[in-house]
């Protein structure tokens, strides 16, 4: 069975190093050029600011997937508080059921509590999830194009 709940990050942070590094290797842009290198440091002072949210899913105690939100006022829509996701992640052992579909409905459940009158998610092209999306009732709004210019 799984369990979809929040946690803090300061008590996972560890057991969520991994499945980064995993994410990161499934999906990240340009590997050759940006290295995998996370301030952890810097998400653990945004969680302390409150300014973070973090649900996890398990299997059995282990952690097996998760949706990390930054939390903030957007700055044109100052009536709005949004959360901008940063990163979710399923394990591809427990893709393919509702686990995912779960989350998200836990993930907006606890961020509409906090104040949150948005959700914005995004994806890589070469792994999408816009099903999930559009069951969860969100739009397709923007499309974002990236380059690395750096050296």
């Amino acid at each position: 069975m799984y369990i979809i709940t929040e946690e803090p990050l300061k008590d996972c942070i560890e057991e969520m190093k991994p499945l980064l590094l995993e994410h990161y290797e499934e999906v990240a842009f340009r590997k050759d050029k940006i290295a995998f290198n996370p301030d952890y440091d810097r998400y653990l002072q945004l969680a302390d600011m409150d300014m973070l949210h973090l649900v996890s899913v398990r299997k059995e105690g282990v952690l097996v997937g998760y949706y990390l939100s930054f939390i903030t006022i957007n700055p044109h829509y100052m009536d709005h508080t949004y959360a901008a996701n940063d990163v979710l992640y399923v394990h591809e052992d427990h893709r393919g059921g509702t686990v995912a579909y779960r989350m998200f409905k836990y993930a907006e459940e606890k961020l509409k509590e906090k104040g949150v009158a948005v959700i914005t998610v995004h994806m890589k092209n070469k792994l999408p999830f816009d099903r999930l999306c559009e069951a969860r009732g969100m739009e397709a709004v923007e499309t974002i194009y990236m380059k690395y210019i750096g050296d």
